[in-house]
């Protein structure tokens, strides 16, 4: 705000100083020859706060806009997880990682359930903090989708198709994809089976399955 202020001020002085060099110089030489190197250190300070500022600072936000990589993270809900073969997709998914060592219910028992500890928590299958990567499942497009020529859908390998990226996303994910900007990704599974213990009862029930995925690009 400084410099804008004393750009202008040594723009006006500069030009009033070039007026009365004009009118100084008809009535007396060393008055207009004074007048004259005013003039000229008025336009020296103006140059130094004025063009110089001017032209560097497009310069500087062309070089910062240039030099700026887009990195971010998306988070989100896989969409259509909820029709019932995708539902089966994920039960089976979850049940097939159970045989491969995942511990369901966090690795408690019924009876370390059934305490205190947890009354009135519900304890489910898939624990809370379990993620797989890129190595688990993969994201295709599908531009014959009759209803998005866009879509992309999320398939676990091994298994099959378990919803699609939300439209919202198509473009930003579609683009990523086609660019090899993903740097990495992780889904996390919730809802499925769970106990939860009232104090008197353990209630086991189940909830529809849903899948979070995290895009990092």
């Amino acid at each position: 705000m400084l410099k804008k202020i004393l750009r202008y001020l040594f723009l006006i002085m500069t030009v009033f100083s070039g007026i009365l060099t004009i009118v100084a110089f008809s009535d007396s030489i060393i008055f207009g020859i004074f007048m004259l190197v005013a003039t000229f250190i008025f336009f020296f300070f103006f140059s130094l706060f004025g063009a110089n500022n001017i032209t560097a600072k497009p310069q500087n936000n062309e070089v910062q806009k240039g030099n700026v990589e887009e990195h971010g993270t998306l988070q989100f809900e896989v969409a259509g997880t909820f029709v019932e073969a995708r539902q089966k997709v994920i039960k089976d998914f979850v049940k097939n990682e159970i045989k491969e060592g995942m511990k369901a219910y966090d690795g408690l028992t019924t009876k370390e359930i059934k305490t205190q500890r947890y009354e009135n928590i519900e304890i489910y299958e898939v624990p809370e903090d379990e993620k797989w990567d890129k190595d688990y499942f993969r994201l295709e497009k599908e531009p014959d989708n009759e209803y998005d020529k866009n879509a992309i859908k999320v398939i676990l390998n091994d298994f099959s198709k378990i919803g699609y990226i939300p439209k919202e996303k198509t473009l930003q994910v579609g683009k990523l994809i086609d660019d090899n900007k993903i740097l990495s990704m992780h889904f996390s599974i919730t809802g499925g089976k769970y106990k939860l213990w009232d104090g008197e009862d353990l209630e086991t029930d189940e909830e529809e399955y849903s899948v979070t995925l995290t895009i990092n690009y």
